[in-house]
């Protein structure tokens, strides 16, 4: 990455310059719960039903909460290796003789006034 530019120092400098900050505007998310109603409500009652049943046979297929939670379930069982894998990276990155090269006091510094600017 660094090839492209002329020195580490210009390089430096094209990261902290301040044409990178306040560039886009501000969004929020806004979380709102849906209800569901009418024929959407009684599915949904029929599927926990279903759920709740173990002896009643499942169409896997069609039951939205059973898909859940399968998702879940795989969710689960990856989440500690793709962690594990992520703090490799990290870790792997951060050794990087590139790495070292970086000052990053500037980030610090301004990371430590924002953190005193919020308690105030």
């Amino acid at each position: 990455m660094a090839e492209k530019y002329k020195s580490r120092t210009h390089f430096n400098d094209m990261i902290n310059n301040d044409n990178y900050t306040n560039l886009f505007s501000l969004s929020k998310t806004l979380r709102f719960e849906l209800q569901p109603i009418g024929k959407t409500k009684e599915t949904f009652k029929q599927w926990l039903e279903d759920l709740k049943n173990a002896e009643i046979v499942i169409d896997e297929d069609s039951n939205l909460f059973v898909k859940d939670k399968k998702i879940k379930d795989a969710y689960m069982a990856i989440k500690p290796i793709m962690d594990y894998l992520h703090e490799q990276f990290i870790d792997e990155a951060l050794k990087s003789e590139e790495a070292k090269q970086i000052d990053f006091s500037k980030y610090f510094d301004a990371y430590r006034n924002k953190a005193v600017k919020d308690e105030m």
